[in-house]
């Protein structure tokens, strides 16, 4: 027999002899110890949930020693999760979770609003930074509209390394970001080259 979910399960037994009785079995299914992040943005409680016994909780490179956490997230991105405890058969578990901090007023984002491909070794590629850099995007524009360059926020864009001329002028830049909530967010901005 396999239980799989809380419940009141019938069954029959049947003896050696033939004989069959039936009855009813309660079944209570005890989860796996979890962290309830209780959502605020970017305000969170985070609570440990569904152990035997507390043992510690770690939010990036901090150990808790309490099994709920009030803590302000103050920059968007991704914040590693871990919970110690024991379950309910008394086995030391550890789960480790990613949690996605996505609140739009806390996204950082650096954008330079100039740069100057000039072969002389200062400011020749443009670099912008995400606070979700696997999550966002950018495409660069010339003012006719013709992309001339596009890639995750991780990466940077070197025109002389690509064979793109890059004369002064003023680019259109978008940047697409995808929340962990789905939602894709953009945003657009001017990036001047300067001799």
């Amino acid at each position: 027999m396999w239980l799989d979910s809380t419940g009141i399960y019938p069954y029959v037994a049947t003896d050696i002899n033939g004989c069959e009785s039936q009855d009813t079995l309660y079944f209570r299914l005890i989860p796996e110890p979890y962290i309830d992040e209780g959502f605020g943005c970017p305000n969170y409680t985070l609570t440990a949930i569904g152990y035997t016994a507390f043992i510690a909780m770690e939010l990036g490179d901090i150990t808790y020693s309490t099994p709920q956490i009030d803590t302000l997230f103050p920059f968007a991105g991704s914040h590693n999760l871990t919970l110690i405890a024991l379950d309910s058969c008394n086995n030391l578990d550890t789960i480790s979770r990613v949690l996605e901090v996505d609140c739009l007023d806390n996204m950082l984002m650096y954008v330079p609003t100039a740069f100057s491909p000039n072969g002389d070794g200062i400011n020749d590629t443009y670099c912008i930074s995400s606070s979700l850099p696997t999550r966002t995007t950018y495409s660069i524009f010339d003012r006719w509209g013709n992309e001339l360059f596009s890639a995750r926020a991780d990466e940077c864009w070197d025109p002389s390394a690509l064979g793109q001329e890059i004369f002064t002028s003023t680019l259109s830049m978008r940047t697409f970001t995808r929340l962990p909530s789905n939602e894709l967010h953009m945003d657009e901005f001017t990036i001047h080259v300067l001799p």
